[in-house]
């Protein structure tokens, strides 16, 4: 039997049938009463047999549906509901007869359903996909969305009012994300262009509160800055008027808050989901209430700026993608005070160019973006003297050219494209860039906007446009790449040559190691040799790797391991090795000491552990119990580490090279176990 659930139409349809089925009853002829009573009991019998299963099967499939069905008298009490009403409002059946629907609504929604009711009762037709937002019994806002029709007794007079409503609260939520996120890119893009063209620090400070705000990607927002002792010295806000005053002045007292002075010691972003009840000494408190607040530290290239902090919705406080889009705005706020700080700086070192500064300056503020109008056919009517400016003609030469003489074929034709889909939709089309040729024959970039130009009818008439050169932009661009590449080829050569300088010393040890007689000597040359290897191997990781800034440790391990057992041959030979290495990228001030580790104990388990014919099994591995925690572990079930020799006071060179690595340069702590054999126990942390 099929599982799917009926839906309103359905349900409608049937109830429907029911209706005429008792109206066909009710109409029987009297004639045929009299002349056929007998008859008319049995069906009478029948029928009501057949209305009660009826009315059983419609209840059941009430109760079955996921949908709340209800039904409320005139006055908007409850008379009839199925389970999932019980389940959406989170009260029992009992508790819900007779109760009016204003209880489960504020003000706001309660008015709402008022006039859906009040316009389903007027013109008698159901209303359709109305949604509210309601409260449950335990508090919790939840949103319906439901459909209202008018409910008649048998004389045909309005009764009451029945619906079928949704539980849509997990889309509406989505949709309030995807809402505010764009808010939230919309204050980002408005903050970043008044950071491109504005230069006064306070004004900054206000016009990105604002932006903030009245995007209203946020609810509020404010900033402090301070100085080099953390003082707060300047602050800026908005959408909070004179109720910032009080933490105006305490910033600037020297009492900062708990958000903030937790944000400033730490690079993450600070989320307290109640303020109210969380910074119950922050005169800001009360301010917060339903919402959340988010405090983020303002520092580029390790030097701290101040504090910025927002408040939003708690439903969206936990989002991860928020907190990177807040550090971003923060980012470029804490960006431009550098860029600012270091004009500043400039201007100070630089009191002898103070004049011809102020007339550059004055030359720059002069300057205008391009503006220009064309026809439909593309053909220059209208355009300012930047427009000359950038494309080197004189006004009188500009006047009726068309803008394809400007231009190569390919950027004609992305030209024509452009202007066509903007007339096509009439919607402005931005930011797009053309590479034009001047009447010197030199090409420049230009950034430009488009729009349609119309007549006093509303038809099109032709385009305007605003447009900039970033020339210097795109060749900046093309030269950091450039430049980047150069780097990464030059670290990679620095990481070949470094590798093969380490191979030329193990040979020239290798020599004179030979020429030794020696034994002790020779082996005090080889374990030199072991050594060198094991960091030339990390440069050589390095230079055949695609990533620069870290070595691929399992691979660099396996390489280690491999040139190891061949030097101990036929030693190696009797030994089984076992690895667990997990693929773990490593800087390489952490691979340099891990190598030189591996190298000391796995040599000295290869000569030590097993004399003379014995056999067994050196195990090494290589994990993270958690994050940014690594755990290098070398053992083996051989004789043992005795217990007489101490990592710290050994005259072992190799033991206490292991030693120092460890606890000076990896900052990280040793283990020893001695039983079964010896096991080395090594843990750091890795950022």
């Amino acid at each position: 039997m099929s599982s799917k659930k009926p839906t309103y139409q359905e349900l409608k349809a049937k109830l429907a049938e029911a209706e005429e089925i008792i109206a066909a009853l009710r109409g029987e002829e009297v004639d045929a009463v009299v002349g056929n009573h007998h008859v008319i009991l049995l069906r009478l019998k029948d029928a009501e047999e057949a209305l009660r299963e009826s009315e059983k099967r419609y209840r059941t499939i009430l109760k079955s549906i996921e949908e709340s069905y209800y039904e409320v008298d005139l006055a908007g009490n409850l008379t009839f509901f199925n389970d999932s009403t019980c389940s959406i409002l989170g009260y029992t059946r009992d508790e819900l007869v007779g109760i009016n629907n204003r209880q489960f609504m504020d003000q706001e929604n309660a008015e709402k359903v008022y006039q859906t009711f009040n316009k389903v009762y007027t013109t008698g037709k159901p209303a359709k996909a109305s949604d509210w937002e309601i409260m449950r019994n335990d508090g919790t806002r939840r949103f319906v969305e439901a459909s209202v029709s008018l409910i008649k007794d048998a004389g045909g007079q309005p009764a009451g009012f029945r619906g079928i409503g949704r539980d849509i609260t997990e889309r509406k939520q989505a949709e309030e994300k995807i809402k505010h996120l764009n808010l939230v890119l919309r204050a980002i893009r408005n903050v970043n262009q008044l950071i491109t063209k504005e230069k006064d620090r306070g004004m900054l400070l206000n016009g990105a509160c604002d932006h903030l705000v009245q995007a209203r990607g946020y609810h509020n927002a404010w900033i402090a800055l301070c100085n080099e002792k953390r003082d707060v010295v300047t602050t800026a806000e908005s959408g909070l008027g004179t109720d910032f005053l009080p933490m105006a002045a305490r910033l600037k007292g020297g009492t900062m808050t708990a958000c903030g002075q937790k944000a400033l010691g730490q690079a993450e972003v600070v989320v307290t989901k109640d303020p109210p009840s969380a910074c119950t000494d922050c005169p800001l408190s009360d301010k917060y209430k339903g919402r959340g607040a988010m405090t983020v530290r303002l520092d580029h290239q390790g030097k701290l700026y101040g504090l910025l902090s927002v408040s939003i919705p708690r439903l969206f406080l936990e989002d991860q993608e928020e907190r990177f889009l807040f550090q971003d705005i923060a980012r470029d706020i804490a960006f431009a005070l550098h860029d600012m700080e270091l004009e500043e700086e400039h201007k100070r070192a630089e009191e002898a160019l103070r004049e011809s500064e102020e007339k550059y300056r004055t030359i720059l503020e002069s300057i205008e973006e391009s503006y220009w109008e064309v026809d439909l056919a593309g053909n220059l009517s209208f355009f300012n003297d930047s427009t000359s400016g950038i494309l080197g003609y004189t006004k009188n030469e500009l006047i009726g050219i068309n803008n394809r003489q400007f231009m190569d074929t390919e950027n004609a034709k992305k030209m024509y494209q452009t202007f066509s889909k903007v007339y096509g939709t009439g919607k402005p089309a931005k930011g797009f860039d053309w590479e034009i040729t001047r009447k010197d024959g030199t090409k420049i970039y230009v950034e430009t906007s488009v729009s349609l130009r119309k007549d006093s009818k509303g038809h099109p008439i032709g385009f305007r446009g605003i447009g900039k050169d970033i020339t210097e932009r795109k060749r900046a661009e093309e030269q950091l790449t450039a430049s980047l590449e150069e780097k990464e080829l030059l670290l990679q050569e620095i990481h070949h040559r470094v590798k093969n300088n380490m191979q030329v010393i193990s040979s020239l040890l290798k020599l004179q190691a030979e020429s030794i007689e020696d034994e002790a000597l020779q082996e005090a040359f080889r374990n030199s040799q072991h050594r060198i290897r094991a960091m030339s191997l990390v440069h050589e990781k390095l230079y055949q790797s695609k990533d620069l800034a870290h070595v691929p440790f399992r691979d660099y391990l396996t390489s280690l391991i491999r040139y190891l057992y061949q030097s101990y041959t036929p030693k190696a030979g009797t030994i089984e090795l076992v690895t667990e290495i997990e693929e773990l990228p490593l800087a390489i001030t952490h691979a340099i000491p891990c190598g030189l580790i591996t190298n000391e104990l796995l040599s000295n388990a290869l000569k030590h552990a097993f004399p003379g014919e014995r056999t067994g099994t050196i195990t090494l591995s290589l994990r993270s119990p958690e994050p940014h925690t690594y755990e290098l572990t070398v053992s083996d079930d051989g004789i043992g580490l005795p217990e007489a020799i101490d990592l710290h006071t050994t005259t072992s060179l190799g033991l206490h090279l292991v030693t120092i690595l460890v606890e000076d340069q990896l900052k990280g702590e040793i283990e020893v176990e001695r039983t079964g054999g010896t096991r080395f126990r090594i843990t750091f942390k890795v950022r």
